[in-house]
């Protein structure tokens, strides 16, 4: 199979990876991975009607950070402009989510809703199992799982390989260690390849949606709580438990002005650098907020009002458990700003 490596901070564009459903023999099965909305079934048949009823997998996904990032405007959401979930490939970072089967009309559906994201390659040694979280795996045997397993089982074998080719001039026993280490990593993968329920040449992308652009959310680009609640309702659909790892996971729920962490990134010298757009330097006063309830007068698209009103208790104790400090800074919408915001 074609087993995608790089580092963490590699991107794939999307004209030279997707290709027919079958390519030199090959069945090539695209997942994507639902961070945010998409968790939510409802939320995800909205867009795609023929994935009604069919379950998604919860998965975590290694070196992904998941962040409130994603500025959102202009007249097509009839609003003034929100900040939607976003997430970006760094390095000890982790986020949990779910994958979602999809044939080709279904990921260019998805990609029409994702407007303002780019659809990136996730690599598979990264996607692992999440540890249990009050649900069990419909399916232990998910074929992503499989080929995440032997993507780190080769992997490993290379990093073990790269090692006997720096110490050739080492003894005998340890050639005969390195040796061994070499046969067992080729049983496994020998072991692995036999339990797919694909054949090796297939191949498996999953995918993920990457902002263009990366803000941390202020007064005039908030958080919308008729947003939140879509997703906590998809990752309470899962348990309680994947509802807390989603908040463990997600960063930037409030910032004094400067996007804080999230508008920091790594640089190959082991420092940080800034890469938000600076634009809060004349909106931060005493009024300065990042989230709004606006439950009374949902803004999402796709918001659901009466899951709103029967669970916002709920998903707000939650919250409150993870991000305290955020919470309470959470404002409340006003019927004015909801209207100014429908004629924007």
């Amino acid at each position: 199979s074609h087993i995608l490596r790089s580092t963490p901070n590699a991107c794939y564009n999307i004209s030279t990876m997707v290709g027919p459903s079958t390519a030199a023999g090959a069945v090539i099965r695209h997942f994507i991975f639902g961070y945010g909305s998409l968790i939510c079934p409802k939320s995800r048949s909205i867009t795609a009607p023929t994935l009604a009823g069919v379950p998604a997998t919860p998965a975590i996904v290694y070196n992904l950070q998941r962040t409130w990032s994603a500025r959102i405007d202009g007249p097509k959401y009839h609003l003034e402009g929100f900040t939607a979930m976003g997430v970006r490939f760094r390095r000890g970072y982790r986020c949990s989510g779910v994958l979602i089967e999809v044939d080709e009309e279904e990921l260019a559906q998805f990609d029409v809703r994702e407007t303002g994201y780019d659809r990136k390659l996730i690599e598979l040694e990264h996607i692992h199992k999440i540890p249990d979280l009050g649900f069990e795996l419909e399916d232990e045997d998910h074929v992503v799982f499989h080929k995440s397993d032997l993507a780190r089982r080769r992997s490993s074998s290379e990093h073990v390989d790269e090692d006997n080719a720096k110490n050739v001039d080492n003894d005998d026993d340890s050639d005969t260690k390195t040796n061994i280490e070499l046969e067992a990593a080729a049983d496994q993968d020998a072991f692995l390849d036999t339990t797919l329920d694909v054949a090796e040449d297939d191949a498996v992308r999953v995918w993920v949606y990457l902002q263009r652009e990366h803000k941390a959310a202020n007064k005039r680009f908030p958080i919308h709580q008729s947003y939140v609640d879509i997703i906590m309702r998809g990752c309470l659909s899962i348990s309680e438990g994947f509802a807390r790892s989603f908040l463990d996971t997600t960063h930037g729920w409030h910032n004094n002005g400067n996007g804080g962490d999230i508008c920091l990134e790594e640089a190959e010298d082991g420092e940080s650098r800034e890469i938000c757009a600076s634009d809060d330097e004349n909106t931060v006063d005493d009024d300065h907020h990042t989230w709004v309830e606006d439950r009374h007068l949902p803004l999402y698209v796709r918001a659901d009002p009466h899951y709103s009103n029967s669970f916002g208790h709920k998903i707000d104790e939650l919250v409150r458990d993870h991000h305290p400090d955020a919470l309470e800074k959470r404002r409340t919408l006003s019927a004015g700003e909801s209207e100014d915001k429908e004629e924007g």
